[in-house]
């Protein structure tokens, strides 16, 4: 059986190499496009979690504000 001449099994660990190399280059780019989507999905999330405590404060103001009306009201009705 004749033996792999050496310039061929050159080429073949070329290719190899080269096909790894694609390979690499994909997971590369398949990688930062999933980093590109973490980084929107952090800031989407910080964003709403800003609303929410926008939200939450207006919500406490009015309680607040409910419980001094009430307050208000039963004292009026107290000095009748």
């Amino acid at each position: 059986m004749p033996r792999p001449t050496s310039g061929s099994s050159t080429l073949e660990k070329l290719t190899a190499l080269e096909k790894r190399v694609s390979l690499d280059a994909a997971v590369v780019a398949w990688l930062r496009k999933e980093w590109d989507e973490l980084l929107q999905t952090v800031e989407r999330l910080r964003m709403e979690h800003g609303v929410a405590h926008e939200d939450r404060d207006q919500a406490l103001q009015e309680c607040d504000q409910a419980y001094q009306e009430h307050d208000d009201a039963q004292q009026k009705v107290g000095s009748l």
